[in-house]
């Protein structure tokens, strides 16, 4: 099976890949990424921070640093390695509604689309291409929590649970989708916002290896409306980081994320290199 990923530039994005493409190496995969999703910066020092961790930390300082180490060391890979491994590089795509970049998409001819993070909100002309249609997988359990860093909203709203929802993507509205499964977990109320974060996507790639399995025996596959309150969040204001750290809650710790990166990454990555822009 073609299999096409929609991702954005982001350490979960790759984080996901790796766990991925791994996963499912005896398919035909061709990988897309958006540089951002939303403003490439905002008004908060706060996001302008966290955007740095996710982003430009990997992409500028992790990601060229651990391309010059020995070979023979196992660790994840960065993007440009992945696009290596997979034979097809990684592919930039912003504009994917876009008369080009329906022609990239269609050129890679997907069986199946999956979205994770990525930046841009899928119109009907892209959602038709693919014949098993398009899943996403959002870091957030829906139906109550539509749009971005949902888990922020959860810790914010002193849930004791977190989790991720697979689902499909039909038409141009956000994480509205039939569900196809959702992963629960226990919040960890000692932990981050980062690291409740990436503690979602092994998970949350096991629901969607499950999913592409079932998908290639031919077999039928479940699906549920999403059903239930709703809600839609946008990035948390000024106000709101007060209140989330006025609750004892942090964006990320700096020991965390270091374990983090020497864990998957095989790199000490030192308190200097932490400096944000």
């Amino acid at each position: 099976m073609r299999i096409a990923f929609l991702a954005n530039r982001d350490i979960h994005s790759n984080f996901a890949l790796n766990i991925l493409t791994n996963k499912l190496s005896h398919h035909s995969m061709t990988i897309y990424l958006s540089d951002h999703v939303g403003k490439k910066r905002s008004d908060c020092t706060e996001l302008n921070q966290l955007r740095y961790i996710e982003q430009t930390l990997f992409n500028d300082t992790v990601f060229p640093t651990i391309e010059k180490l020995p070979s023979d060391l196992e660790r994840f890979l960065t993007f440009h390695e992945l696009g290596d491994q997979i034979g097809n590089g990684v592919i930039p795509l912003n504009e994917i509604n876009s008369i080009d970049g329906i022609e990239k998409l269609q050129s890679s001819d997907p069986d199946l689309i999956i979205s994770i993070r990525y930046g841009t909100i899928i119109q009907s002309e892209v959602i038709a291409i693919p014949r098993f249609g398009i899943l996403n997988l959002h870091s957030g359990i829906l139906p109550q929590y539509r749009g971005v860093m949902a888990t922020f909203w959860a810790m914010l709203n002193s849930d004791n649970h977190i989790g991720c929802t697979l689902h499909y993507i039909i038409d141009g509205t956000i994480d509205k989708g039939p569900i196809v499964s959702i992963y629960k977990k226990k919040r960890n109320t000692k932990t981050d916002y980062f690291t409740n974060v990436i503690d979602l996507y092994p998970p949350g790639c096991e629901l969607i290896i499950k999913t592409v399995k079932i998908i290639e025996s031919g077999e039928s596959l479940e699906q549920k409306e999403v059903k239930g309150e709703s809600d839609y969040y946008t990035f948390p204001q000024k106000e709101e980081l007060i209140r989330f750290k006025q609750k004892g809650c942090e964006l990320f710790y700096q020991a965390s994320l270091i374990n983090f990166v020497k864990k998957y990454y095989c790199l000490d990555l030192t308190i200097e290199q932490l400096g944000y822009q």
